[in-house]
């Protein structure tokens, strides 16, 4: 009987809880209430969007690109961005290893598959720029 009381109780209290958190997001705003739901993650984010917009400012601020050519500047962009490619490549190459290997120990079926395609299509990522310089293309914008 006692328990019983107990119990009811505590579901009292776990749905007034629950009510005022509602009447909480409902005042919200969007951003707002992406902060409160998503917390670390959306912060993470956030700061990870600001360093790269910090990162890329001083590549646009160099005043020797202002003697090249058109072709010139978008030869070094494309350079950029394979290496950008590249980067992201090896990065998620690390992962997919390290999360196929998490895969097999589970058997995991659905995670192998993912995680083997996303290991192929960073290899691929990785190589974009040995494609690209073969294949010629840069050769064609002058």
């Amino acid at each position: 009987m006692k328990n019983n009381v107990l119990n009811r109780i505590k579901e009292t209290k776990n749905c007034m809880t629950a009510q005022i958190n509602v009447a909480h997001a409902e005042a919200m705003t969007l951003p707002e209430r992406a902060l409160y739901l998503y917390g670390k993650t959306a912060k993470l984010m956030i700061f990870a969007m600001l360093l790269m917009v910090f990162t890329c400012v001083p590549c646009f601020a160099d005043v020797t690109t202002a003697e090249l050519g058109d072709t010139e500047i978008i030869t070094n962009m494309i350079g950029i961005v394979l290496l950008v490619f590249r980067v992201i490549g090896i990065v998620m190459v690390v992962y997919s290893i390290g999360a196929l290997i998490l895969a097999f120990k589970n058997e995991d079926p659905d995670s192998k598959t993912k995680n083997t395609s996303m290991m192929v299509i960073s290899i691929v990522l990785i190589f974009l720029e040995t494609f690209v310089n073969a294949s010629g293309i840069l050769d064609h914008l002058a």
